[in-house]
């Protein structure tokens, strides 16, 4: 089975987008990242784990040491903290966002931002290579997508 044109177009603009710079704008340092967790668990090695890249972060609120707190978690694990200098920033709600994990410095970092919603093409390619290569769908978010059609051209 071939590929529409209109695939094909969408392929060629993530390709030459993903080589240009990823800009996370409005983003939120993710803190407590090089913590271990109260179960005794170093959160380096579950973010390792996860792997670099676009994820999906889901938001929770808590209370840590007696005040209030919001978790990051990301594939059900606590990845660290919301920093308290942040709570009143509108992503610190109770939800889902593209969250990107980084290694640099010898340790892993994430930042959070909101979702870039990819089109109805997008997901729809995505989910068709998603199926064909029996692998699955990357976090919804449009730069998840690009960062997985530039490694499978790669």
């Amino acid at each position: 089975m071939g590929e529409s044109n209109e695939v094909r177009n969408f392929l060629k603009h993530v390709i030459l987008k993903w080589k240009g710079s990823i800009i996370m704008k409005d983003s939120l340092k993710v803190a407590g990242v090089t913590f271990a967790n109260p179960d005794g668990t170093n959160r380096q090695n579950i973010i390792k784990a996860i792997g670099v890249g676009f994820k999906t972060a889901k938001l929770r609120q808590t209370v840590f040491n007696g005040e209030r707190a919001v978790e990051v978690r990301i594939g059900g694990a606590l990845v660290g903290y919301v920093s308290k200098t942040q709570l009143t920033n509108p992503m610190s709600f109770e939800k889902e966002l593209t969250a990107f994990v980084d290694y640099s410095h010898s340790k892993y970092h994430i930042q959070l931002t909101m979702r870039e919603k990819p089109s109805g093409a997008e997901y729809a390619a995505m989910k068709a290579l998603c199926l064909k290569a029996g692998k699955p769908m990357p976090a919804y978010d449009h730069r998840a997508y690009m960062q997985y059609w530039a490694a499978a051209k790669a």
